[in-house]
């Protein structure tokens, strides 16, 4: 049976009230107990025999930190100060990468078009004092050379 819209509210409103409430326990083993019971509660599917059988022959590694049941269970014993640490870091390491990046694409702008620069430079020279050949097979050389 379907459910209608006010159910469908309903149902999702006093998951969110459990799961508020689940941190007030005062027990680790509380909170991963209530998590998995709330988890299982609101999971509607059931599979029959056949596809029961089905999933048994596949071999699954839970490497989706949704579905993983010991993030599950860290989540469940983690502190609101261990919580704000992981944050700052994620955060931090952002920052970081972020800051690393940008400085090594500044300063591989700044190299190509020093290198731009004197190619340029060095192809006028060889204008002016061998010709337009020399200067052409020069600068079509260092552009394959780089390729």
């Amino acid at each position: 049976m379907a459910n209608t819209g006010s159910e469908y509210g309903r149902i999702h409103e006093e998951r969110d009230n459990e799961v508020r409430n689940r941190h007030r326990s005062d027990s680790a083993a509380d909170r991963l107990e209530n998590f998995l019971a709330i988890s299982k509660r609101f999971h509607h599917h059931r599979l029959n025999p056949q596809e029961k059988a089905m999933m048994e022959s596949y071999e699954s590694l839970d490497y989706d930190i949704v579905e993983n049941d010991l993030w599950r269970e860290h989540l469940a014993r983690e502190t609101k100060g261990s919580h704000q640490y992981r944050i700052f870091i994620t955060w931090l390491l952002s920052l970081i990468m972020g800051a690393t990046t940008g400085i090594f694409a500044f300063f591989i702008y700044a190299g190509v078009d020093k290198f731009s620069a004197w190619r340029w430079g060095h192809a006028a020279t060889l204008i002016r004092e061998q010709g337009l050949g020399m200067a052409y097979l020069y600068f079509s050389g260092l552009a394959v050379a780089f390729l």
